[in-house]
């Protein structure tokens, strides 16, 4: 009687599991399915991992489900602060240690910046520093390549890429490997990413794409450089990437590449509270649940990937374009999914952006046009003041543009041009095509009707 009690029991409890699961399933699957007619994507892969165990696996997209690479943009600083605990794990680094100990190359204005400032961007390196390119360590000692320090390492938190990309180099110091061969003997070869690289070859890449309006075309990584790889380009597939929330996930399987006090120190945020970034990672909140998540992008692609220890399930999400909003929504929708919420339509505002973007290039060009042919067709006679007023006026609002636009995107122009292609090109045709007709009708109408 015990024995057919008991086999109820379990016969329940897994009928139970295989429903929550199917739940899961379906919710997830009619939400993509939905979601993504809505913003055309080359190629969306998503791992849901539990227990260490994948438990929904979906690719769209015709170069799906190939286990391919993808460039997982910033993503790549939790794999590079996973080896640069590896070093630690190894009695060859230390959290406290000052890096310009390591490389006294790179002169800095405070040289009380430590490898643990570095891992949580508490170094005082500002985000737009991050957009310089940061010498080859063979190259760094010929270099006269400086950084600089906008507040007292540890006190606050601000982004930067150029942290990891310094780490990079003290991983390739300290080892005397290159960073491609330590993340492979440390980190990808112990956890079976057999697909990852941190190296400069990428033959089997996923193809690439940017959006032009929309419209997603193939095109090559073009923002891409080898000393941003440890803060941005490393590659990895979907499978790859379960595998390493897999062992975030359970951190016994790492006791033998991480002490648990290494673990633990990289999950926990830079001001010791519940919210914050981490190392690699940053912690967060939704719904009551708590979770550990990176998002990374690049000129044409974007990757996310979560873990939500208290569940242990985690997800990663890669897409072979950047878009906006649009990918990162759909990430959002999958998150909440897991925190027992109903996900949330992604929104429709990047077609309406890039759209207008489009019809404002038309506008722009139909514009020059006519006012061209105006000037030529002697319907309208600037004189030699007017054109260099008009001259003038055009020249300063390009250049407030140009030096401007740091300050209002925190990023330079030309990284903005690099990211979103169509939308640089849009921008550049409303600045340009005014300085070009100005510069027409000052050396060719003015000087005729001086």
């Amino acid at each position: 009687m015990k024995r057919n009690y008991l086999c109820l029991c379990l016969s329940f409890l897994i009928c139970n599991l295989n429903l929550s699961s199917q739940s899961l399933d379906e919710k997830l699957d009619r939400y993509l399915e939905t979601e993504l007619t809505k913003f055309e994507i080359p190629n969306l892969e998503i791992r849901i991992i539990k227990k260490g165990q994948p438990i929904y696996e979906r690719s769209f997209g015709k170069d799906g489900g190939q286990d391919k690479p993808y460039y997982i943009g910033s993503v790549s600083k939790s794999l590079t602060a996973f080896a640069t605990m590896r070093l630690i794990e190894q009695g060859k680094l230390n959290l406290d240690q000052r890096f310009h100990t390591i490389l006294p190359q790179i002169q800095t204005n405070n040289k009380d910046i430590t490898i643990r400032h570095l891992l949580n961007h508490t170094s005082g390196i500002s985000k737009k520093a991050g957009f310089k390119t940061l010498p080859t360590l063979a190259d760094l000692g010929q270099s006269t390549f400086s950084i600089k320090s906008q507040f007292t390492p540890g006190s606050q938190h601000e982004y930067s890429n150029l942290n990891y990309s310094i780490l990079g180099l003290i991983i390739e110091k300290i080892s005397r490997k290159s960073f491609d061969q330590f993340l492979q003997t440390e980190v990808f070869d112990p956890l079976k990413m057999q697909n990852a690289s941190a190296g400069k070859e990428k033959q089997n890449i996923i193809p690439q794409h940017q959006y032009y309006y929309s419209i997603p075309k193939e095109s090559e990584q073009s923002d891409f450089n080898s000393t941003v790889i440890p803060a941005g380009f490393i590659t990895a597939s979907a499978n790859d990437l379960g595998k390493y929330i897999s062992a975030n996930l359970l951190p016994d399987s790492l006791k033998a590449l991480l002490h648990p006090n290494l673990y633990q120190e990289m999950h926990t945020a830079w001001n010791k509270e519940s919210y914050g970034y981490a190392m690699g990672w940053k912690k967060g909140s939704m719904n009551g649940v708590n979770f550990l998540q990176h998002l990374g992008s690049t000129a044409t692609s974007y990757a996310a990937i979560f873990i939500l220890p208290e569940s242990e399930t985690g997800f990663v999400l890669l897409s072979n374009s950047n878009s906006l909003s649009f990918t990162e929504d759909i990430a959002k929708g999958v998150l909440q999914s897991l925190c027992n919420m109903e996900p949330e339509a992604a929104s429709n505002t990047e077609n309406y952006i890039r759209w207008g973007a489009g019809f404002l290039l038309l506008f722009a060009f139909l514009n020059f046009l006519w006012k061209l042919i105006k000037l030529f067709t002697n319907k309208t006679k600037p004189t030699k003041a007017a054109a260099t007023k008009s001259l003038l006026i055009n020249l300063n609002l390009a250049l407030i543009l140009f030096f401007g636009f740091p300050f209002l995107a925190d990023i330079p122009f030309l990284s903005f041009f690099e990211m979103q292609r169509d939308l640089g090109i849009t921008v550049v045709a409303l600045t340009g095509l005014p300085i070009v007709l100005s510069f027409i009708q000052f050396f060719f109408i003015g000087k005729q009707s001086s």
